[in-house]
């Protein structure tokens, strides 16, 4: 999962949330807090997918993206609003 902010309440509250549900589920989830620059959240995503992961929950940095979701091996959620890129 991959923040912008991990001190705000509303985004702590949300990876609450899904760290119990993963949990419920025999799931790990890892975190990571991009502070709203994309150079941050690219580089978090390219880490996270080195990993093994079973996919990526994240609430985007404003702009472009700086990595490409298509070429990624897992799956990203994104929470908020519409994306372009229908790949997520």
């Amino acid at each position: 999962m991959i923040l912008p902010n991990l001190a705000d309440p509303f985004y702590a509250e949300l990876a609450h949330h899904i760290q119990d549900v993963a949990r419920s589920r025999g799931l790990l989830v890892w975190i990571g807090a991009s502070d709203a620059d994309p150079a941050v959240e690219a580089a978090l995503v390219n880490r996270m997918n080195q990993q093994g992961i079973d996919g990526i929950i994240m609430v985007p940095s404003p702009g472009e993206n700086q990595f490409t979701p298509a070429e990624l091996r897992v799956p990203i959620i994104v929470i908020g609003p519409p994306t372009e890129d229908r790949s997520c």
